[in-house]
């Protein structure tokens, strides 16, 4: 499931760094953040520099404290992406 909006600029631009390097990894769906890979079971390789940096422009609720009303503004910020060929699966360390 889908938990943010597609920007056709980030996909392009990711779309494009991926190619460039040689990698096939489709936006959204195979490059992903650090944290993200880890919730999806993988781990970033020791050694793995990204090479994707896009903005993105999460909304942000803000409450002014003199009229205490609250509203929502988007703040810039930089995600760094990982392809999946840039991960691994973290090992299940469950021992039988």
């Amino acid at each position: 499931m889908q938990t943010q909006a597609i920007s056709e600029t980030n996909y392009a631009i990711v779309a494009a760094a991926t190619a460039a390097n040689g990698c096939n990894c489709v936006p959204y769906e195979e490059v992903k953040t650090f944290k993200r890979w880890q919730k999806a079971g993988r781990q970033v390789q020791k050694g793995q520099t990204s090479y994707i940096r896009t903005t993105s422009f999460p909304e942000v609720k803000v409450t002014d404290p003199k009229t205490g009303k609250e509203r929502v503004k988007s703040c810039p910020r930089c995600c760094v992406l990982f392809c999946k060929c840039q991960t691994k699966e973290i090992a299940n360390d469950a021992a039988d």
